[in-house]
């Protein structure tokens, strides 16, 4: 019977939480990715890996590590670190060291996803651009009835309204804003989807993508803009 062991303790003004599995322990050339979004060793369908990326960024924004130590047949320790609140504190930049950037040519990006997760990391592989999201086509439509975006990235399969539904509405409701749209898709296809992916002229991406997959789309999206070459208007960016 495999057994999970939750381990609290304060050393040299650090909590430390450590979680002790004793399964099977993680394969080593898994090890070094398996922070990575969108990596996972399940099979389509059952995990979009994403679990480990955005408990890794939330202890980074603490000013914490995630660390693991593991070998095949022993099992894993997962060890978060973070400096107690006044430590924490003390090491936390001036508000003015976290003033933006200039975003200058920055885009207006809108993420559609019925998955909270893979939303939230997205938005942060994305942070030096102007994100919207949206957890469903409808919420997404209501965007775009309000503005205008640069590249749209949206998934296959959701429920209420799919992505070719999606496509279709925003066809009618802002004629061009489609050929925008990227779509994302984990491969689950119905036949009506696969159809649809095989028929338009649209980017796909195949999950689970990288962050420099996700970028390279960005630049294609952005070169194929009407005045590419001139320097985007900034936006606030809300959730």
């Amino acid at each position: 019977m495999h057994t999970v062991r939750l381990c609290v303790r304060e050393e040299n003004d650090h909590v430390i939480v450590e979680v002790i599995d004793s399964g099977v322990g993680i394969d080593p050339e898994n090890k070094t990715r398996i922070f990575d979004p969108f990596f996972t060793t399940k099979a389509i369908g059952e995990g979009i890996g994403l679990g480990l990326s955005v408990c890794h960024s939330i202890v980074a924004d603490l000013c914490g590590t995630l660390e693991v130590e593991s070998a095949l047949g022993q099992g894993a320790t997962f060890r978060v670190t973070v400096p107690c609140a006044k430590r924490r504190a003390e090491a936390e930049p001036s508000s003015a060291a976290h003033a933006p950037a200039p975003l200058g040519d920055a885009l207006r990006i809108l993420l559609v996803d019925d998955e909270p997760k893979l939303l939230a990391s997205l938005a942060q592989m994305l942070g030096d651009h102007h994100v919207h999201t949206a957890s469903s086509g409808r919420a997404a439509l209501e965007l775009c009835a309000r503005d205008e975006y640069d590249v749209i990235f949206c998934d296959v399969q959701m429920p209420a309204l799919s992505g070719e539904d999606f496509h279709g509405e925003l066809l009618q409701l802002r004629p061009g804003q489609e050929r925008r749209i990227v779509f994302m898709t984990g491969g689950a296809f119905t036949q009506r989807a696969r159809d649809f992916v095989l028929r338009i002229r649209n980017r796909v991406l195949h999950k689970p993508f990288t962050s420099e997959a996700i970028q390279a789309v960005i630049a294609q999206q952005a070169a194929e803009l009407p005045g590419a070459t001139r320097p985007r208007p900034v936006l606030s960016a809300s959730g």
